[in-house]
Order: structure tokens, then sequence, then C-alpha cells
């Protein structure tokens, strides 16, 4: 019996309820069978945590631990009509039923409470899905696997002896079932007998702990059967631990720490936090729909937040606000914030537009500005002879929105905006005089006169703010300031009036 229980050892199956003869006398074929007349029950569990009685007739228990599992390990079996029933504590879809030592004149019947005492049909590829020899040393015991029969028997192929067959089969129950037993034969023709194990297929899951912000990330537990959550092994600067939850808000089922958990399904559980009544506080970055992450800033006094790293595609980043669509506290990046509290800041973001500047008659050329929000329009690098620019405006004739150099610009759609000119009377190789009339400028003359240029000639006519009308002769001197100076000869006024009042 020690070489065939370290042959089921070897073939590593979890939890097995075996039958075995142990009228076996060294590799004798035929052996003396002594009838122990033992009718008795016991309990097992499973691995998967499917309990069961265990009724068996002429037998022993073997109480050598089987593959870690010292409750019931395996059953001898010692005389004719030897059987073993195994009744689940619920039912069961699938098993896995190992046979060992089958030889030619031994067979055993398998039977369900399904299928009835007329046998399992063994031959059914629904029932059976898989049907491979069991690990074994170099032996005899290496014939290959035993065949199946319609009526649930296991039997050796051939009458060769000391040829004995081992296997593996996979059961699958469309109905699952109650309870099994195997009944032997009840004239043993050769008393070598056989042996029978039973393991239940273990399903398992997975819990992935998250730690919500905490440190480290995330943990795993895998079983199959109901069990104790692992302990908390998280941290949190600022915070203490209170339990789980399956949604990342605290707004699903909550789970306390080392509470059992069926594992049933595979689960994602989220660390909860306690503030701490005193400590530092933490503000976490959230990218609002922004590429790239950012590190959270603890900190128990006022001080600058973090630079933004994040970005955007075809976005411009517009700073930070407590509510993610920008309806709450506005802070700007890099801005002073004051830690009293734990935040979560949500970047906000400005698809971006662009503007063409059109010199509009100008020379040079300047660059399209491509931005999102408002931001100040890039400064006027274009020209135009004689003119002097005098800002942009939406329209090319200046009837549309005017804009100033360096303006602000909303850029909340694309744009072209068109420099305006005008022009310049001081501007250097000014000649024709005559596009001085009616300009506005100023003009400083002799005796005090003062007034704006009416026309121009030999004399020139102005108009002074002490007469209605001055005739004049003389030069005309022009200045940078918005002015122009008569000078030499004298000034000879004729047709004085003063103005009254």
């Amino acid at each position: 019996m020690s070489q065939f229980a370290a042959r089921l050892s070897a073939g590593g199956l979890m939890l097995m309820l075996v039958l075995a003869n142990t009228a076996l006398v060294g590799s004798a074929a035929h052996a003396t069978v002594t009838n122990t007349n033992v009718t008795t029950s016991t309990s097992q569990t499973f691995d998967d945590g499917t309990s069961a009685s265990v009724n068996f007739a002429n037998a022993a228990i073997a109480s050598t631990s089987f593959n870690g599992v010292s409750n019931l390990n395996y059953l001898v079996m010692s005389a004719n009509n030897s059987s073993v029933t195994v009744t689940f504590s619920s039912p069961v879809a699938d098993l896995q039923l190992s046979y060992g030592w089958v030889d030619y004149g031994d067979f055993s019947k398998v039977s369900t409470n399904v299928s009835g005492p007329a046998g399992l049909d063994l031959t059914d590829p629904n029932i059976v899905t898989s049907h491979v020899p069991d690990a074994c040393p170099p032996s005899s015991d290496c014939g290959g696997i035993a065949s199946l029969t319609a009526t649930g028997l296991i039997q050796a192929p051939n009458a060769t002896p000391a040829i004995r067959y081992n296997g593996k089969i996979q059961l699958h129950f469309a109905t699952p079932i109650t309870s099994i037993s195997v009944l032997g034969p009840a004239d043993r023709s050769n008393p070598g007998g056989n042996a029978f194990g039973f393991s239940i297929p273990v399903v398992t899951h997975t819990v992935t702990f998250n730690s919500n912000y905490g440190t480290p990330t995330t943990t795993t537990q895998t079983k199959g059967v109901p069990t104790n959550l692992d302990a908390n092994t998280f941290s949190r600067t600022g915070y203490t631990f209170d339990g789980w939850n399956d949604q990342q808000d605290g707004q699903g089922t909550n789970f306390a720490e080392n509470e059992s958990y069926d594992f049933s399904a595979d689960k994602t559980l989220f660390a909860k936090w306690t503030r701490d009544s005193v400590g530092p506080r933490i503000v976490t970055f959230d990218s609002n729909g922004g590429s790239g992450s950012m590190s959270d800033q603890t900190s128990g006094a006022s001080g600058p937040l973090a630079p933004n790293t994040l970005t955007r595609d075809g976005y411009t980043f517009l700073g930070w606000n407590t509510q993610q669509d920008g309806q709450g506290t506005a802070y700007a990046d890099g801005a002073s914030f004051d830690f009293s509290s734990d935040q979560t800041l949500w970047a906000q973001w400005a698809e971006n537009h662009t503007v063409t500047f059109d010199p509009n008659g100008g020379s040079g050329d300047m660059p399209a500005q491509t931005i999102g929000g408002t931001a100040p329009l890039a400064q006027n690098t274009l020209t135009r002879d004689g003119y002097t620019f005098s800002g942009w405006n939406t329209q090319q004739d200046g009837q549309g929105t005017a804009y100033a150099d360096g303006a602000d610009f909303d850029f909340s759609s694309d744009e072209t905006l068109f420099a305006q000119w005008s022009l310049d009377p001081l501007a250097s190789g000014v000649s024709n005089l005559s596009s001085l009339v009616n300009t506005g400028l100023s003009v400083l003359g002799p005796a005090g006169t003062a007034g704006v240029i009416l026309a121009l000639g030999s004399p020139f006519l102005l108009l002074s703010s002490r007469f209605r009308r001055v005739r004049a002769y003389g030069a005309i001197t022009l200045h940078k300031s918005d002015h122009v100076t008569v000078t030499s000869p004298a000034t000879i006024f004729d047709r004085l009036r003063r103005r009254k009042g």
C-alpha cells in the first residue's frame, strides 16, 4: 500500500478520498483477503470548501497523511462487496475520479444519485470530458488507462496478469450530483483490488486591493473558497485606514478589514481613509481629459501649487478649478494654496483657435497665433511707408471690431485680423504740404496765433483760436510732435476779427 500511496502523492491530486485493498502482499498476484466487516462513516472537507459525509463498508481508514490532508486520506478495502459513498453538502457539477491498481481480475462500478444503481455511463463524452493516465513511477503499475463502460465499469482492457492500470477521469454533470458511489465486485477474482480517489476542482477568483491614493498601489488575494480578506498593508500620510469599498468613491458595498469573502467572483476593493484631525493636507491634480500625471502635493502651510506638467492635444492649459466643470474656485498655474483641507484640483482646458494677421496693404509677415482662452495678441511687426499702424480690425475696411496692438483676444474662434493704417504727415519724405490740410495738426504762429491749417499757399490760411481767420505769410517747419510752426519772414495779419467772448 505504501507504493500506491507514494504513487498517488506523486500524481499531485488535491483532496483525495481513496479506496484500496490492503491484502496486497509484495508483488503477488493473489493474496489472502481478510474481511474485517467494518461498516462505518466519517466526514470530509474538500479544498473548495464543500463538505461531505463518507459512508463505507468492509473497509478500514488508513491514518497516514495524504498530500497534507490528515482528516480522511484513503480507505482500505478488505473484502468482497466493498463500497464507499460520498454525499456532498451541496450539488457538485465537476469532479475528478482517480483510480489505480486496476488489473485483469478486478473491476468496480461507479454510480451517482442521478444515474441510479445501474451505473454511470462512462462512455458518454458529455459526462467524461477527459480520461488520461495517472502519473506513476516506472513499474508494473504503469499499464496505461483502464477501459470505461456504459454501465459505469472501470476494468483492465486485457487479461495479462501483473499489468495494472491507473488514470484520471474528469467528470462533468449537466445536472449536478449530490452523491457518488463505488461498488467493488462481489467476488474478486484477483484480491489485489483497486483504489479510487475523488477531488473537486477548485475555481479560484482574485480580489485586487487598491490603495486609493495610499501606498503601495495594489495587492491581490486569490482563493477558491470563502476566506477572510487579507489584513490591510497600505498607508496614507495624514489618514487612518477605515476598511474597504467596492467603489472608489466609497458609495458602494463596504467590507471590513479581515471580513470573510466568498471569492465567487473577481473583485476590486478600494481602501477607505479617514482624515486625521491634524497634519498636512493633500492636493490631488486631475488631468480632466489631459495627458500625463502629477504627484499629489502635501503641505501643512500655504504655498504655491506645483507647476503644471499636464498636456492636452489641441488645447491650452488655463489653470485649476475645484470643480471639474470649472464652476468652483479657480487657481492659476503656480498660484498660492492654503492647504487647509484636502482638495482635488481639476485641470481646465480651452480649445485652441488661430488668429491670422493680414497686412492690409502693409509690408512684412506675422506668423499666425494659435492659443486657447483669452490672451494678448502678438505685437505688430508690420509696416507701411507714410502710414502709422493704428491697430487691428475684424473687417478690412475697419468697420468691424477693433483691437489695439497687444490687446486681449478671447481666441474662441478662428479669426483674420486686418491691419489698420493712418496717414503719417510727419513721416520722413512727406513733400506734398497740401496733404496737411484739415489733418487736425495744431499750428503755432507769431503773435500768439494758434489753430489748425485750412489751406496752404502763399499766403496760407489757418483758423486761429484767438481770431476767426488769419491770413499769414511765412514758412512751415514740420516737427515730430503733432504740430507745425510758422516761422520767418514776419507774418502779416489782415482782416482780423477777435472772437467774441
